[in-house]
This record gives C-alpha cells, sequence and structure tokens, in this order.
C-alpha cells in the first residue's frame, strides 16, 4: 500500500483527507476501494487546479459547468452522482454524533407507542460499482458497514437493502441511467422487504392492482438538475386504489414513511414507494416528504405523534450523503 506523502497533504484534497485524515496510517477499510478512490482523488485534484478561462463574449470568467463538477459518466451512459461516490468511500466524520441522534429518536418514538425502522437507501455507486470500475461487492461502504454496525449495538431497529438489491441487479433495473433514485422495480423491492418487516401487527385486506405505465423522454435528477441532454425510458406499474382509480395517500395512517426525494420519486403516478408499501400491506401509508430529509429528521418526526396520533410505526429512509454531510 503506497501512503500520501507530505506533498499530496498540501494539495488539500477532499477525498484524500476523508480516507487519510492528517495522512497517517491508512485504516485498511477506507484502502479497499483503490479504483473508486482514484476517480475521486483525481477529479478533486483537478478541481483544486483548475483556472476560470475567459468568457470571450463577455470578459468574464467561464467558470466550468455543474455537470462537470457533480456528475461522473459510467458505463453504459449510467450518470452518477459525484457525493454519492464520495460517501460510499469516505469516513462519515459526523457518524458517531448522528448514530446518537438517532438512538434518541427511537426511544422517544418508543415511549410513545411508536416504533421506528431505518432504512437507509442504497445508492446507485453502492449497488452497481463496478460501472465506474469499483469493486463488485454488496459491502462497498466501510462508513455504510460501520453505521449499520453501530444502530445495532443502540438497538435501533434497521433494514439494510444492500444485499437485496445487489442479488437483484443483473436480473431488472434498479436506477434509471439520468437519476440517482431508485427505478421502478427497487421500489418494489424495497417496499415488499419493509412490508415484510413490519407486517405483522397488520393482515393484507387484498389486491388493489397494478397497472403498466411506460414514460418516455424521462430526464432523471441529474439529466435535469445539471441541464443535460440525456433521456431515458421508465417502465411503471401504477397502484390501484381497489375502486378502478389510483391510489392516493390517506390524510392519516397507522404507518408513516418519512424521508427526503427517494419518497418523491414516481408519486405523480401513485408508483412511489408509499404507493407500493401500501400495496403490499393492504394498509394505507402516509409520505411525510422533507427536501433535507435526514437533516431536518429530528424535528421533524417529533411532530409526528401530534400530527398523526394514529401513527403506530414510522419508517425513515435516507441516503449515505446525507450522514457524511450533516452533523446535529
Amino acid at each position: 500500500m503506497i501512503l500520501p506523502s507530505r506533498a499530496a497533504c498540501s494539495l488539500h484534497l477532499a477525498a484524500t483527507l476523508l480516507l487519510f485524515p492528517g495522512c497517517r496510517k491508512a485504516d485498511p477499510d477506507f484502502s479497499r476501494n483503490r479504483d473508486l478512490i482514484a476517480i475521486l482523488d483525481a477529479h478533486d485534484k483537478l478541481e483544486t487546479s483548475r483556472e476560470p478561462k475567459p468568457d470571450l463574449k463577455s470578459g468574464a470568467p467561464e467558470m466550468q459547468s455543474n455537470a462537470e463538477k457533480y456528475v461522473i459518466h459510467g458505463e453504459g451512459g449510467q450518470l452518477f452522482y459525484l457525493e454519492d461516490l464520495r460517501a460510499a468511500v469516505a469516513r462519515w466524520e459526523h457518524l458517531d454524533a448522528n448514530l446518537t441522534i438517532i438512538a434518541r429518536v427511537s426511544q422517544a418514538l418508543k415511549a410513545q407507542g411508536i416504533r421506528l425502522l431505518v432504512v437507509p437507501a442504497p445508492t446507485k455507486v453502492e449497488t452497481r460499482p463496478e460501472l465506474l470500475g469499483g469493486r463488485d461487492v454488496p459491502d462497498l461502504s466501510p462508513s455504510k458497514n460501520r453505521f449499520l454496525h453501530g444502530l445495532d449495538s443502540l438497538n435501533v431497529d434497521f433494514l439494510d437493502l444492500r444485499n437485496d438489491f445487489f442479488a437483484a441487479k443483473r436480473a431488472v433495473r434498479l436506477f434509471p441511467r439520468t437519476d440517482t433514485h431508485w427505478d421502478q422495480s427497487a421500489i418494489r423491492l424495497a417496499a415488499a422487504k419493509i412490508a415484510a418487516r413490519i407486517r405483522p401487527d397488520w393482515k393484507p385486506v387484498g389486491d388493489s392492482g397494478l397497472s403498466d405505465t411506460t414514460v418516455i423522454g424521462f430526464q432523471g435528477d441529474l439529466a435535469e438538475k445539471f441541464q443535460l441532454t440525456e433521456s431515458d425510458t421508465v417502465h411503471l406499474q401504477r397502484v390501484g386504489d381497489g375502486r378502478g382509480g389510483f391510489f392516493v395517500e390517506p390524510n392519516l395512517a397507522e404507518v408513516i414513511l418519512y424521508g427526503d426525494s427517494f419518497l418523491r420519486q414516481y408519486s405523480r403516478y401513485s408508483a412511489s414507494l408509499g404507493a407500493h408499501l401500501s400495496r403490499e400491506l393492504g394498509y394505507p401509508v402516509k409520505t411525510v416528504y422533507s427536501l433535507r430529509g435526514f437533516i431536518e429528521g429530528p424535528e421533524r418526526i417529533r411532530e409526528i405523534p401530534a400530527s398523526f396520533p394514529r401513527a403506530k410505526v414510522l419508517v425513515w429512509v435516507f441516503t449515505s450523503r446525507s450522514l457524511m454531510e450533516v452533523t446535529f
């Protein structure tokens, strides 16, 4: 193993500092993803050395586009978000603090008769690292491994979907090419696994039915946010309401699904995680969104018992990059 030199330290590369704090001896867990680390290091090094070029029309510096800064192109036209790559290979600085907060949230809900189930969302980088030249393993992220171990040690109930996604990824498409969020097959898989974990409290009451829908020219969040031309086609299964229409979330429910944009995916088509979880349970689910689903989590979740007095279970979904970036 080649450790970074003093000269490398002076470059102040974000990935290098996260992986080798203070240029001390590297933690073996954080040096196994060498190919992905190399991509991240090269990208960060390029960012620190890039000089703005003059815009010939205005005379002002022409800055690098956000797409070049944050979008990585993988095999098969797959787009990856740089911060998901960083979260997969870097050490999460605020891991212990976030674990403590989550444990307190769990205890507070339990005191009010509400069960918390934490569901860390597998990212595209974690699920398809081979498309970036990374190791093809389900436990790619050392920080996520430590996070889940921490939840277990604190008696916080969690659902690790990584092995399920890994087992399914050769047979079904789990992520759209242009998006960081889950594709329909991933949503249905996650819904089935979540339902299996919490179903003992309820019995299914019947099949609400599915309707196939194809969306052509779909642009995922990376394509839209960074104004890229890439588009895709997605195949959805819309959840019915059992009366000939499509699923509409209730105002009140005993199962609350709380999280960020992963929960919004395909919601306008009645094909979101909440819709499919309701179908799997045979029981209505209420989704509570927050664009800052993890950092706002403790405060928003504190309001759940008063806002939803019938709540018995709260499922909290968030991504790895939230744990890396956030401190409470």
